[in-house]
């Protein structure tokens, strides 16, 4: 369930409403793959944000998805670097 819509910036309060949601989801195992997705998503929004990266990283670990992690941070370098060379 995202709560933005694509593209678009979040203010200050939003960003800390996504933010603790996605925590929340993310210390729960059964909530743990919901709270990955919300991390992901306020990434993408506010890829300055880096609370969210740790936070990320964190639920990865608790999750022993390492795979998953190293997949997805790879894709956001490959991505970044492709932005740097247009």
């Amino acid at each position: 369930c995202l709560f933005f819509a694509s593209g678009l910036r979040l203010n200050a309060e939003q960003l800390e409403a996504q933010y603790g949601r996605a925590w929340r989801l993310a210390n729960s195992k059964a909530t743990r793959s919901e709270g990955i997705e919300q991390y992901k998503e306020l990434i993408r929004r506010e890829p300055g944000f880096w609370r969210a990266y740790k936070s990320l990283v964190g639920a990865y670990v608790l999750d022993s998805a390492y795979l998953e992690a190293e997949a997805f941070f790879r894709s956001l370098a490959l991505a970044n670097r492709d932005a740097r060379n247009r």
